[in-house]
Formats: structure tokens, C-alpha cells, sequence
């Protein structure tokens, strides 16, 4: 018997000689489907090494860089391409950005063929007929193009939060910079203490010979060295602590920035920015302020879409086929739409209008906390200018008049070696209270700046400017527009 396309008999009745046509309706609907081949690409050992290679190849790159330019530029070009977290928001936003590069396609068409039996109770037989039938749907409330707002909106706003996290790392990689180089010079400064108290072991070492200093002033300076090692000791350890921070953000190893580090702490603006201006720059540039409207954004497009799904969409489509033992041949067109007497989307769009305004809350509350933050802020940085400046302009100078007094007044023979320690000791003491004043100072700025969201200080060797390396990303990382760069403040 030949089968389908050709005369075979069912049940003692012939096929029509004419089906074959239902086969390029089959090939139709086949050659429609591009389909594309899986190729899992899994993590293996190799992967591990690659990146302990990769780690180790960027210090030394960055060690070249550090030399050739100034730390901290180097160190904003590793934030860009290495900090896990703008990587990890980079990689979400070409995940949406492949889905809203391709428009939503119509439903797909459905294709139907097959036989139709027809049955005579009279004699028992049976004549079968091909039919072949196409439904198409076509939508009428625009929802393929709410649709494609939605995903364009949820691209925008994956952007929007990764050029915010190249913002926040960036603003946390200029406070842990600065903790960075506070923790050098602490450990210097220690250095230098170590050996001040080194000098006057020497004329300690004289009193006590020449009986003018007893064995209480001797283990008294003693305990005093002692403690000096164990403060220096401590600061080394939080010098240590401040760069594996700064190693966790540009993800490089802790002993990859002893050039970078060799600088001093940055200058600040002589003057606190005005409130109104400070306030200006959090609405325009504050990255959580931002993200939240991107997320209302996208809530918008979200309600619009589930609207446009309330209306129901047209289905129509040809259909052919004939009638068992007849030769009559039936065309059909039917069309045909859902009547949206009960379910109209009425759970989807009141979900959707509350996450509107769930959207809306959000945005206000956290305007109200970056605003509190911003005062703050604002308070902590005009005292601890305050704190530097006294220490710096008055206390500072006393004790180094203090220090060059006694020592005159010993050499002359009008003071011992024991008011000597005591100047010597307060001396040291006002030095690392300036040197945290001074890195406090600099913290604060550092902090006002989180607050704002933007750079208020330059921050680099040298001073040169490096706002717009900072706090914006380049075309080629994201695919689009980058952020607007900064201006010198």
C-alpha cells in the first residue's frame, strides 16, 4: 500500500490522489522555526587559575601604571574593569540589553492540517479528505509595543544602576585611598617618633650617669618607648587593614600599592560648598536617587503594558478543505475575539498601579534619608575642618615651642632630663593628634561626598583633576551613552 500522499485505502475506501499539496504545508510550518543549538560552556579548574593569572598580571600592570602616571588615576582605570561589583551590574545590563535590542515578535501563526473521516452506518465505509487551516492573531491594543517599552525601561534602568555602582565605588574608592595613605604616613610618622625617642634615650642615658635622673624617671621613660612601639606596631596594622580595603575594590592584592601609596593626603577646598548648591547636586547626581527613578520609570512602563492587556486581541485565518463523499470544496475566513466579560486583567494592572506608587514612596523616603545624611554631613565636616585648623594653627605650634624651650632650658642647665621626656612626649603626642585631625578632616569631605553622590575635592598626585575618570563610564564598557562627566570643583 502507498502511503499517505500517494492511494492507499482505508477500511476498503481510496485516499484522494491529491494530497500531496499537505506537504509543503507541513515544510512551511517547519521552515518557519529557526532554531539555535545549545553549548554549555562550564566553569572548570582551569577557570580558577586564570583568574589567580589574571589577578597577578594586573598587580604588575598596575605597578607600571602607578609608575608612569599617579596612583589614584591608576587605580580609577582598575575600578572601571575589575571591581566585582560594577562587573556584576555591567553584566546584568547586556543581559537586558540583548532582550530590548529585539523587538516582540507577533504570536507566532498556528498551522492545523489533517484528515477528515466521513462514516455511511449503511454500508460500513468511509472516504477521507484533507484539510489545512491558518490562525493568525493580531494584537489591537498595542501591547508588542508597551511590551517593548517595558524591556527598554528595564534596560535603562540596569544601566542607570551600573553607572550608579561605578559612582558608589567610586566615591568608596576615594575614601579608602585616603584611609590608605593616612595608614602609610601613621606608619612613618611612627618611624620618625621611634627614632625622636631614640634621641632622648641618649640624654637619659647622661642624667642617669651624671645621678641627675633616678631609676622612677628611667622606667618611666621606658614604659613611654614601649608604648611607642606598640603604637607603631598598631599602625602598621591599620595601615595593613586600609589597603586590603582598597585591594578588595579594584580587586588586586594588598602589596600592589606601595608606589601608589607614596603621595600625601589630598588638599580640601578651603570653604564648605553652600546647602542650596549641595542640594542641587544630590537630586541631579545622587546615585540611590537616581536608581529609584529608573524603577519608577519601569513601573510606569509596566502598569501601561498590563492596560494595554485588558483588550482582548483578533484571531482570524484561512482554512481549506472538502467534504467526506462530496466534491464540493469548503474556503473558509473565521474571525474571532475573546469577550472580556470576567477576567479583563484586573488583578495584573491593580498590582501594577501599586507598585507605581510603591515606586513613588520609596523615591521620598529616600530623599528624606540622603537629605538627613546630607546635613550630617555637613555638621561633622565644618567641625572636623574646625578640629584641624586648632590643632594645626595653635596647638601644633605650642608644643613645638614648648619642645625647643625645654631643650634650651636643659643644655643651660635650667631644666632636667625628666621635663625633657614630658616635652618630648607631648610633643609626639600633638603630632599624630594633627595627623588624624588631618585624615579625619579629609574622611569628612570624603563622607559629604557619599552623601551628595559626587566629588567636591580633587584627589590625586600632583592634585590634577580626575572627577570625570571617577564617576563616569566609558561607551565602549556599557555599549551606550555614558554618564555625564564632572566638571573641576
Amino acid at each position: 500500500m502507498r502511503t499517505l500522499f500517494g492511494s492507499a485505502h482505508v477500511a476498503g475506501s481510496p485516499l484522494p490522489k491529491r494530497v500531496g499539496w499537505a506537504l509543503p504545508a507541513l515544510l512551511l510550518g517547519l521552515g518557519g522555526c529557526a532554531f539555535q543549538r545549545y553549548r554549555p560552556e562550564p566553569l572548570a579548574a582551569a577557570d580558577d587559575r586564570a583568574v589567580r593569572d589574571e589577578r597577578r598580571a594586573a598587580a604588575n600592570e598596575f605597578d607600571d601604571a602607578s609608575a608612569d602616571t599617579d596612583g589614584f588615576r591608576a587605580l580609577v582605570a582598575l575600578l572601571r574593569t575589575r571591581n566585582p561589583d560594577v562587573q556584576a551590574a555591567l553584566a546584568r545590563y547586556r543581559t537586558l540589553a540583548a532582550r530590548a535590542d529585539i523587538d516582540t515578535p507577533w504570536p507566532n501563526p498556528t498551522l492545523s492540517f489533517g484528515p477528515r473521516i466521513g462514516f455511511d452506518t449503511t454500508d460500513s465505509s468511509n472516504v477521507v479528505v484533507p484539510f489545512v487551516g491558518l490562525m493568525l492573531t493580531l494584537p489591537l491594543s498595542g501591547r508588542l509595543a508597551r511590551q517593548d517599552d517595558v524591556h527598554r525601561a528595564a534596560a535603562a534602568a540596569a544601566l542607570v544602576d551600573a553607572l550608579a555602582a561605578f559612582r558608589e565605588r567610586g566615591l568608596e574608592l576615594r575614601t579608602a585611598f585616603c584611609r590608605a595613605v593616612a595608614g602609610s604616613l601613621r606608619v612613618e610618622l611612627g618611624i620618625e617618633l621611634m627614632s625622636a625617642a631614640d634621641a632622648v634615650e641618649d640624654a637619659v642615658e647622661r642624667a642617669v650617669a651624671a645621678g641627675t635622673l633616678g631609676s622612677v624617671e628611667v622606667t618611666q621613660y621606658r614604659l613611654e618607648t614601649a608604648r611607642e612601639a606598640v603604637r607603631l606596631v598598631g599602625a602598621r596594622r591599620s595601615a595593613a587593614e586600609a589597603r586590603a580595603d582598597l585591594a578588595a575594590l579594584v580587586a588586586l592584592p594588598p602589596d600592589a600599592f606601595d608606589e601608589a601609596l607614596r603621595t600625601e593626603l589630598p588638599p580640601v577646598p578651603a570653604e564648605l560648598p553652600p546647602f542650596d548648591e549641595l542640594l542641587e547636586l544630590v537630586f541631579a547626581e545622587n546615585p540611590r536617587l537616581a536608581r529609584l527613578r529608573a524603577e519608577h520609570e519601569l513601573s510606569e512602563r509596566r502598569l501601561h503594558l498590563e492596560i494595554a492587556r485588558q483588550f482582548p486581541d483578533l484571531t482570524f485565518g484561512p482554512n481549506f478543505g472538502g467534504e467526506p463523499g462530496e466534491e464540493l470544496k469548503i474556503l473558509g475566513l473565521p474571525l474571532g475575539f475573546q469577550v472580556p466579560l470576567f477576567a479583563r486583567n484586573q488583578q495584573e494592572v491593580a498590582a501594577a498601579r501599586a507598585s507605581r506608587d510603591e515606586r513613588r514612596v520609596a523615591y521620598v523616603s529616600e530623599a528624606e534619608r540622603v537629605l538627613t545624611q546630607l546635613e550630617r554631613a555637613l555638621t561633622t565636616t565644618r567641625l572636623a575642618v574646625d578640629e584641624r585648623r586648632i590643632l594645626a594653627e595653635e596647638v601644633a605650634p605650642a608644643a613645638d615651642a614648648h619642645l625647643a624651650a625645654t631643650q634650651h632650658a636643659v643644655e643651660a642647665g635650667f631644666a632636667d632630663a625628666l621635663q625633657l621626656l614630658d616635652a618630648e612626649r607631648s610633643w609626639r603626642a600633638v603630632q599624630v593628634e594633627l595627623l588624624e585631625a588631618r585624615l579625619q578632616e579629609v574622611l569628612a569631605w570624603t563622607r559629604l561626598e557619599r552623601a551628595v553622590g559626587y566629588p567636591l575635592f580633587t584627589l590625586a598626585d600632583g592634585h590634577a583633576d580626575v572627577h570625570a575618570d571617577a564617576t563616569s563610564a566609558p561607551e565602549s564598557e556599557l555599549g551606550t551613552a555614558a554618564s555625564p562627566t564632572t566638571d573641576d570643583q
